[in-house]
């Protein structure tokens, strides 16, 4: 996973909705959505843990 991370040039996380949009460096996009389920929640929030660990705090929006 962690080479997938040095491609990723900015994160969209749209915390209502338990989706995340991954940017690429050349600007191509990947849409990734969560269940809204016990499985869904914890893996929407190691997802957001590790594009934390990994990128800047300026590569991440949050979306509310």
């Amino acid at each position: 996973m962690d080479e997938l991370i040095d491609y990723v040039e900015h994160a969209f996380i749209h915390i209502s909705t338990r989706k995340v949009i991954l940017r690429d460096e050349e600007g191509y996009t990947e849409e990734v959505r969560f269940n809204f389920d016990e499985e869904g929640m914890g893996s929407f929030e190691d997802t957001i843990s590790l594009l934390q660990d990994f990128l800047d705090p300026d590569d991440l929006t949050f979306v509310f």
